[in-house]
C-alpha cells in the first residue's frame, strides 16, 4: 500500500527590517532568490516525503535483543532524505484493545515485512501460523534478518527457504547475525540492513 506524508519545507518569510548595513529592498531581493530556489528544487516550497510502514515480526521471548535493535534502527527509519520508515510491532497495542484485531488490522496495512529471524521465531506457532502467511502472501516485501545465529543448513526455516536471510558481511569474510556483532558493528548491521529496505522500496515503486 502507498501513503504520502506531505511534508513542508518552511519558505524564508518576507523581511519587514533589513539586515544591518543593507537596504529593506536590498533583503526582499535575497529572500526572493531564496524562495524562487526552494520552488525550483521542492516545487512551490513543498517537498513530498514517501510513508512506509512496516510490520516487525519476532519471538517474545527475543524482545530484550529487539528491544536493542529498535534502539538503533528506530532513528534511522525516522530521518530517511526520501523516505520515512515506521516499524509497527505489538507493543503498540493499547491495553484493553483487542490485540489480534489490531494485529490483523496492522497485517493488512503494512508495506512490507521485517522477520526477526532466529531459533525462538521459527519455532512461535503464531508467527508460523498467521503472521508469515499473511506476511507472504501476493506481492508484499518481505526481508527477513538473522537476529541470532542461524545455522540454515540445519534449521527448518518455515518457509523462508527462497528468501535471502540478511548478516553483515564483515571485511574478513565472516557473515554475522545482529546478536554477533558488538558496538560498531551492531550499527553497520542496521545501516546496512537500512540501505537494503530502501533499495527494495525504492525498486517496488518505480
Amino acid at each position: 500500500m502507498s501513503r504520502q506524508s506531505p511534508r513542508k519545507i518552511a519558505g524564508a518569510g518576507c523581511a519587514k527590517q533589513g539586515r544591518r548595513g543593507r537596504s529593506v529592498p536590498e533583503a526582499l531581493r535575497e529572500t526572493a532568490i531564496v524562495v524562487s530556489s526552494w520552488q525550483t528544487l521542492y516545487g512551490c516550497g513543498a517537498m513530498t516525503k514517501q510513508l512506509r510502514t512496516g510490520f516487525l515480526s519476532y519471538a517474545s521471548a527475543d524482545h530484550a535483543r529487539v528491544d536493542r535493535f529498535l534502539d538503533i534502527m528506530g532513528p534511522r527509519c525516522l530521518t530517511l532524505r526520501d523516505v520515512t520508515i515506521e516499524l509497527w510491532r505489538d507493543r503498540a497495542i493499547v491495553a484493553g484493545e483487542r490485540w489480534e484485531e489490531d494485529i490483523m488490522s496492522a497485517l493488512e496495512r503494512t508495506d512490507f515485512g521485517l522477520l526477526c529471524v532466529s531459533p525462538s521465531f521459527l519455532a512461535s506457532p503464531y508467527i508460523t501460523d498467521v503472521e508469515l502467511p499473511r506476511l507472504m502472501t501476493g506481492d508484499r516485501i518481505v526481508i527477513p534478518f538473522a537476529l541470532e545465529p542461524l545455522d540454515l543448513s540445519l534449521l527448518d526455516l518455515r518457509g523462508l527457504e527462497a528468501l535471502q536471510i540478511f548478516h553483515l558481511d564483515t571485511v574478513r569474510g565472516r557473515r554475522r547475525s545482529f546478536a554477533d556483532c558488538k558496538e560498531i558493528n551492531e550499527l553497520r548491521f542496521c545501516d546496512e540492513l537500512l540501505r537494503q529496505i530502501v533499495r527494495r522500496l525504492a525498486v517496488r515503486a518505480a
